[in-house]
């Protein structure tokens, strides 16, 4: 069909589907599976893009999907957000936490704990806190390797459920500095939604319209803080003698 056109006609064409599964009642057992297959790079840089990653809350707002298919989601989110552009990470990182918030049981990827462990162990400060539990860091890291299968089809198989968002520590390093104060909310409580400023975030639907002109006219607006100069204050011309050299730095 469409779908398997590639490009436009595949977001617009799962569009139409949703319609006729919600509100004509068809049934399509393998329509996550589809939408799964579609965030993808190029999703960010094709002209309908953004009127599907406006639609993607709503694809993924119920709270009977399976841990394992929402999990593989968010890992899947997450993992683009590392290369995409930097509205299309704002939107990766809104989208997941937004389901983080929506399904508990998945804050394990968050802050996952150790077996054998005698009490919780964040994942991110396993170097500091395993000697204390006697633990070997680089086995519970993983071995550094990550068990999410980014090329599997079949998002309840990709054993996302299994894995970390590591991702989270590397986009703290990102230049875009929204990005990096964003990442706080995980470092909180992902069960509350994050707050930025005294007020909430905007929905995951609205970001997909921010453009990077918009980004632009933000950082533009931002006040930046004072940065203090090292220089040499210059004497008073009385006191010059000609064998003096005045130098600012």
């Amino acid at each position: 069909g469409l779908y398997d056109e590639g490009g436009d006609l595949s977001l617009m064409s799962l569009r139409s589907l949703f319609v006729l599964i919600s509100e004509h009642g068809l049934d399509y057992p393998n329509f996550y599976i589809k939408l799964y297959g579609l965030i993808t790079p190029d999703l960010f840089i094709l002209p309908a893009g953004a009127r599907f990653m406006a639609l993607v809350p709503r694809f993924l707002k119920s709270k009977f999907l399976p841990s394992s298919m929402v999990a593989a989601f968010v890992k899947r989110l997450m993992r683009r957000a590392v290369t995409a552009p930097p509205q299309g990470c704002l939107w990766c990182i809104h989208m997941s936490l937004s389901l983080l918030q929506a399904h508990p049981s998945l804050h394990v990827l968050v802050h996952r704990v150790p077996q054998n462990a005698s009490s919780n162990v964040n994942f991110f400060e396993l170097d500091e806190n395993a000697h204390s539990e006697g633990l070997d860091a680089s086995h519970l890291v993983f071995k550094g390797e990550d068990v999410f299968n980014d090329e599997e089809a079949d998002p309840q198989k990709s054993r996302a459920i299994e894995s970390s968002l590591w991702e989270i520590e590397a986009l703290k390093k990102h230049y875009l500095p929204a990005v990096s104060k964003l990442l706080d909310a995980f470092a909180k409580d992902v069960r509350k939604p994050p707050q930025i400023r005294g007020a909430a975030p905007p929905d995951a639907a609205d970001v997909a319209e921010i453009t990077t002109l918009d980004l632009v006219q933000s950082e533009l607006k931002r006040k930046a803080r004072e940065t203090p100069l090292a220089y040499c204050a210059p004497p008073p011309a009385a006191k010059l003698r000609k064998t003096d050299a005045v130098v600012w730095f």
